[in-house]
């Protein structure tokens, strides 16, 4: 267990310990290796782990894991284009609020109860 330890490389850094537990789930469901920097017993030669937490994985599965993150982050990137695309269709053209147009009780009315 050792040599894999000693064998890890940062494939991404993530914001906070819930997304780097997110990219391990990714990442083991496609039968990567995964340590997270935080939880290494064993001190691991991480690269300004200041920006985030290290998300490590075996040298030699490196290249696949940053495919499964690309495919994932491309993924995403395609659902918020359609989110967008579907918030622009949904609401169409509204017509501009005349800020002096009266929102308050008619004049005319002896009672009204908001």
């Amino acid at each position: 267990m050792s040599e894999i330890k000693d064998d890890l490389v940062p494939v991404v850094f993530a914001r906070d310990a819930a997304e780097a537990d997110f990219y391990r789930v990714l990442l083991e469901d496609h039968g990567i290796h995964v340590v997270i920097a935080e939880e290494c017993e064993a001190s691991v030669d991480v690269p300004d782990s200041k920006s985030g937490v290290p998300v490590l994985v075996p040298a030699e599965q490196l290249e696949e894991a940053e495919l499964v993150i690309e495919q994932r982050t491309e993924l995403d990137d395609e659902k918020d284009d359609e989110v967008d695309d579907d918030t622009d269709d949904d609401f169409g053209d509204f017509e501009e609020i005349d800020p002096d147009m009266s929102v308050g009780p008619d004049d005319d009315d002896e009672e009204t109860i908001w």
